[in-house]
């Protein structure tokens, strides 16, 4: 029994290639089962991040409202008060791990509750009446536009397949901060002068979503270090690519190496794996 050959792949470790390959993306078809396999195919279905393509287009359109930057921004006092409520509950209960504070075990189920307050629930949404997300994603199920297989299958893979993409983006902030004593008094120093300038919701707003405090530079770094997926979807370009006078055929799986991008390139030189937020 012979076993079919395993399609081309190009990894990408340069951002000058990332650009070439990726001009067109919207037009690019995703591995088949993320090429991780059959039952991976299984567990995910046809969620958004497994189709490609016109379909892909469309169910994107459905479900990406409530993601969107513009609307992320106004939903900092969810997120404070859902943390807050968390982080009581699991003081109260003992339910810290060792009796320290363990990132990934103390806070696993923060962004799956994040990511319900969002959405919420059809019933509960269905029941108040409410213009919240969910709803307008269902009306797209009513008018025919995507099929309720298609929405709860992504709805699966925002609600459990990202978590543990989200715990680790959370974790190795924490990690690196109890790593780096220094950093970590200067970002506490900077968040208490901002608690004394303002005790209005809306400073807190603008300080969070401000891409210029040293806490933006501590979760960019973080992220450059400790980058969420350390490789990409693997999806190919319609059309050829010439990379470094290399002609990429069509159909080629291009890959994105995050470690390479974010560590090994000159520009991080001269140590590129220590912690400076900057």
């Amino acid at each position: 029994m012979s076993l079919p050959m395993a399609k081309r792949s190009s990894v990408l470790t340069r951002p000058e290639h990332v650009q070439v390959a990726f001009r067109d993306s919207d037009k690019h078809c995703k591995a088949v089962d993320n090429n991780s396999g059959f039952y991976l195919g299984e567990l995910l279905g046809q969620c958004v991040g497994l189709v490609s393509r016109e379909r892909w287009k469309t169910l994107k359109s459905v479900v990406e409202g409530p993601f969107l930057h513009n609307a992320v921004t106004t939903y900092v006092d969810v997120v404070e008060q859902r943390t807050i409520k968390y982080l009581a509950e699991i003081r109260a209960e003992e339910k810290l791990i060792t009796g320290l504070f363990d990132p990934v075990m103390d806070l696993k189920m923060l962004p799956f509750q994040v990511v319900s307050d969002i959405v919420d629930t059809y019933l509960r949404a269905r029941s108040s009446g409410a213009g919240v997300p969910i709803c307008k994603m269902y009306e797209a199920v009513d008018r025919g536009t995507i099929s309720e297989e298609l929405l709860l299958q992504t709805l699966d893979e925002m609600l459990f397949a990202n978590l543990d993409v989200t715990m680790g983006g959370i974790s190795w902030n924490l990690v690196s901060l109890a790593s780096n004593p220094r950093v970590q008094e200067r970002l506490r120093l900077e968040i208490s002068e901002q608690n004394e300038k303002t005790k209005e919701s809306s400073g807190v707003r603008d300080y969070l979503l401000s891409s210029s405090t040293y806490l933006a530079a501590c979760v960019l770094e973080s992220s450059r270090l400790k980058p969420l997926a350390a490789f990409s979807v693997p999806q190919s370009a319609p059309t050829d690519r010439t990379l470094n006078g290399f002609r990429i055929p069509a159909g080629t799986n291009f890959i994105v190496d995050s470690y390479a991008l974010n560590s090994a390139n000159p520009i991080w030189q001269p140590d590129p794996s220590t912690y400076p937020p900057k």
